[in-house]
């Protein structure tokens, strides 16, 4: 994998949920029955969730009028008393209280691929239900956690080398992206800085362009990966939209095969939005990428402030 940037990752795109029922240690013991045999664990490697229940015809029309839906049912003429039974497995949830039941839906002869299928969560409302949630992911769990008032829901998608999560959070009335998260499948957080070599961390100060900060970096960063010397730095920036980015450079031989790496720890604080004319919102991102070739291209004379040298 090459080694783009010292710190110019724009933004990653991950996917992948999970959930997990909240329930009240002052709820009757009938009710914490109930919420035991509730299933919060979803996964796109089940034909059939575990308390699978038929859709209704409320819960048929909520998820014909999600696009992708509305578009096959189109082409095969087909109405939503007509909707075929199999395209979805289903299961009744709680997201906020034993009394309101709610639903979480996966694609199963519809919308789904090799290791991903669609995921919706329907709310239940006065005319029937309303879709608060829809994403492609390889499972969705339910979380303990809750943000005004609903279950916070976490996605993971799994890839041959890499695995993200996404959280999402309530915002009143849907979800909403909160964290990211993306790492190298078993991947074993061991990196201690104070067992490397470090030098004084790079910080953009107040008024400065980040640029000179990277130029400076990445000189430095250059330098120790050339001499094969086992360094630690960290490269912290901003912009005036209030994005941050905190990297930390680990550069070793602890590779499988002995050979020099860099593993870069990556915490963003970014502004994401679902449609060019939606509200934007802030999401944490934190990435964890290893590099076994890091190349140097338009490289500078004298590495100087504002140099346009980046790692690449």
């Amino acid at each position: 994998m090459k080694f783009i940037c010292v710190l110019r990752p724009k933004s990653f795109v991950l996917t992948l949920l999970l959930v997990s029922l909240c329930s009240s240690p002052s709820l009757p013991q009938k009710t914490k029955k109930i919420e035991s045999r509730e299933q919060t664990v979803f996964s796109a490697e089940q034909e059939k969730f575990e308390h699978a229940m038929p859709l209704n015809k409320a819960a048929k029309r909520a998820l014909a009028s999600e696009q992708s839906i509305a578009d096959v049912m189109k082409d095969e003429k087909l109405s939503v008393e007509a909707m075929p039974e199999d395209w979805f497995t289903a299961s009744e949830v709680h997201l906020s209280s034993p009394a309101e039941a709610d639903l979480v839906v996966m694609g199963n002869h519809i919308a789904r691929g090799a290791y991903t299928s669609a995921f919706w969560v329907l709310r239940k409302s006065l005319g029937g239900y309303r879709v608060v949630f829809r994403n492609d992911a390889h499972s969705l769990q339910l979380q303990k956690t809750k943000t005004n008032g609903l279950c916070n829901i976490l996605t993971a998608v799994v890839t041959l080398r890499y695995n993200s999560t996404a959280e999402y959070e309530f915002d009143g009335k849907t979800y909403n992206i909160a964290k990211r998260t993306l790492q190298p499948n078993g991947y074993v957080a061991h990196l201690d800085a104070a067992k490397y070599e470090a030098r004084k961390s790079f910080i953009q100060s107040s008024g400065q362009d980040s640029e000179d900060v990277l130029a400076e970096a990445r000189a430095w960063i250059w330098q120790r990966w050339q001499t094969h010397q086992s360094s630690y730095v960290r490269v912290s920036t901003h912009d005036d939209d209030g994005e941050e980015q905190d990297c930390g450079y680990f550069i070793d031989n602890h590779s499988e095969d002995g050979e020099m790496q860099v593993t870069l720890k990556i915490h963003r604080i970014v502004w994401d939005q679902d449609s060019p004319s939606g509200p934007r919102y802030k999401v944490v991102e934190d990435q964890i990428v290893i590099a076994n070739q890091v190349q140097r291209t338009e490289p500078s004379v004298d590495d100087s402030p504002g140099s346009k040298t980046f790692l690449g």
